[in-house]
């Protein structure tokens, strides 16, 4: 900070986690090979937001490559920056999905791979039996490696572009840039298919499949309805990903196998998991039985998650309605 000073710069050190009284304080924000050195996937997310609150019109995200680490593992590779150390965050393009389609002031953002690599004869491909924490591939210097050529993309680096709401740049001039790279993923692309999604209300039809998870065990369609079998107290359902505000309400007909308690959970958009809202309950008795989950909230809800009970055992679920008023 002081050399910058120095050179007639203007310059501040902060914790970049801490600077919300600095909104919009700067043109742009550059992270280039920093977020892998942050102890967790948390912190690197708080580094985000706060970069997007500071900047005006543009943040630049740069950082190795980790999408493809278990394909060359498949394969007894790896990539040299891997396995280093003091690379402690290794964000994959689906964390970063998850964490900019989630933060509040984002118009777009695009996610890019960098040179790409194609065979394991790039030096940046080590056999998975190398020493930690080397640098390029070095012929008699580390153990000899498969000869592969990738059947899948593999990359240096990972570019993410993102605009903040009002930004006055062109992401074709940022582009023109960072140079050639391979396009992954585009927000702008996210959002038409999340409008083509079909309008509220919905109606689940019992032949249809379901998106379970939790300790849901096996699931299928049955003569009776969906059914769910629960190994443990948290089976779930997850429901269509829409984008909308206000109040929601989530009619179910189920059977389920004792009496036990229903959650209805929100993921608001800006939020970082489903805790973050507590979750609407509601009594259900053993067996076959409607119920009701009403729930408001201010922020947009971007998805919503039903658990049907608290039990292990067999759920049936007949049919799902849901509302928007």
């Amino acid at each position: 900070m002081e050399k910058a000073c120095a050179l007639g710069y203007e310059a501040i050190e902060a914790d970049i986690t801490e600077i919300d009284y600095l909104q919009k304080s700067v043109r742009f924000v550059v992270a280039s090979h920093f977020l892998e050195h942050l102890p967790s996937l948390i912190l690197a997310g708080r580094c985000l937001r706060s970069a997007i609150k500071t900047a005006r019109d543009f943040v630049f995200v740069r950082q190795p490559w980790f999408d493809s680490d278990g394909y060359l593992l498949a394969n007894q590779l790896k990539l040299y920056w891997s396995d280093w150390q003091d690379h402690l965050c290794h964000m994959i393009t689906l964390d970063f999905v998850k964490i900019l389609s989630r933060s509040s002031g984002v118009e777009r953002f695009v996610i890019y791979g960098a040179h790409r690599i194609r065979s394991s004869e790039d030096q940046a491909v080590h056999s998975i039996f190398s020493p930690q924490d080397q640098h390029g591939w070095v012929q008699g210097l580390h153990p000899a490696k498969k000869p592969t050529v990738f059947e899948q993309a593999v990359y240096r680096e990972t570019y993410v572009i993102i605009l903040p709401e009002g930004s006055s740049e062109s992401l074709k001039r940022l582009e023109s840039l960072i140079g050639r790279c391979d396009r992954l993923f585009d927000s702008d692309e996210a959002q038409l298919h999340r409008n083509s999604l079909p309008s509220l209300p919905y109606r689940w039809r019992p032949r249809a499949a379901l998106f379970v998870s939790g300790t849901v065990s096996d699931h299928g369609p049955s003569e009776a309805g969906y059914r769910l079998r629960a190994s443990g107290n948290d089976p779930q359902i997850m429901l269509p990903a829409y984008n909308f505000g206000g109040s929601v309400s989530l009619t179910v007909e189920m059977t389920a196998p004792s009496a036990t308690l229903a959650d209805l959970y929100i993921f608001s958009k800006g939020g970082s998991g489903w805790g973050d809202v507590p979750p609407v309950r509601v009594p259900v008795r053993s067996g076959r039985s409607r119920v009701t989950l009403t729930a408001h909230h201010d922020t947009p809800i971007e998805s919503l998650r039903f658990d049907p009970g608290q039990v292990p055992g067999e759920y049936l679920i007949h049919d799902i309605e849901l509302f928007v008023g």
